[in-house]
């Protein structure tokens, strides 16, 4: 697990200390840890391999940072990018089952607050 490098495949973003989280499936909220799993997350990005992650990242134990990885893995919200195929064909299959009309809201509401 300490050679993987990772990618980000779902939507987060952090409101009012919670963070939310839009995987293909469900919406998964958190509410503990969320500085540090947000701190993970921006360093999931197919060059840093996990060592790498646990060396920068500043608010968290090596314990702490692979608890936070694991949990990640395990709810879909990251994959090994030599794996990122197996996403792809999943959503590439049938993809309507994959639409969260609450994301699509989302994503359509924070295009237009940008406009204006």
């Amino acid at each position: 697990m300490l050679h993987l490098q990772l990618v980000v495949v779902a939507n987060y973003m952090e409101e009012n200390g919670v963070l939310i989280i839009y995987t293909l499936k469900e919406k998964v909220t958190q509410s503990q840890h969320v500085e540090q799993i947000i701190e993970v997350l921006s360093l999931l990005n197919n060059e840093n391999t996990v060592v790498q992650i646990i060396q920068k990242v500043s608010k968290s134990s090596e314990k702490e940072v692979l608890e936070i990885i694991t949990w990640l893995l395990k709810n879909h919200i990251v994959y090994d990018s030599r794996e990122l195929y197996k996403w792809f064909h999943k959503v590439s299959q049938y993809p309507d089952q994959f639409i969260s009309w609450e994301q699509v809201s989302y994503n359509l509401n924070s295009e237009i607050e940008k406009k204006v």
